[in-house]
């Protein structure tokens, strides 16, 4: 019984602990879960993406050109691009939106636009 579990032991990838192979289910590659994603960081080479996935794409807002994996739905390479784009480039809000923020008087604004402007500003911090 001994030696069939010593076969199935191996050690971490990242640290070298060693690692008791479950009887069944997927093989371990890591001790816990800051390893597996140390090593992943670490060799990003190894990860094996599809090329059918991997959109390069314009963004909406400052033209940059990015990388989408998984996702051809992307408009916009960071979220900061996306705040600027909604809320100060959309025609219905932009002069209302543009002029408060400069003020910095939101009491200008309609409450529904208010609300909305004071709960992406405090996401953003």
């Amino acid at each position: 019984m001994e030696k069939k579990q010593m076969s199935r032991e191996m050690v971490c990838r990242q640290c070298g602990r060693p690692l008791v192979q479950n009887r069944t289910g997927r093989r371990r590659y890591f001790c816990c879960d800051p390893c597996r994603r140390a090593w992943w960081r670490e060799h990003p080479e190894e990860l094996h993406h599809s090329p059918e996935a991997t959109y390069i794409i314009n963004c909406r807002q400052c033209g940059k050109q990015f990388t989408s994996y998984g996702n051809r739905n992307r408009k916009y390479c960071s979220h900061k691009c996306y705040i600027y784009h909604r809320f100060y480039l959309e025609p219905e809000v932009t002069a209302d939106v543009r002029s408060a923020l400069e003020k910095k008087q939101l009491s200008e604004l309609p409450e529904e636009l208010k609300a909305q402007v004071i709960r992406v500003l405090n996401e953003s911090k």
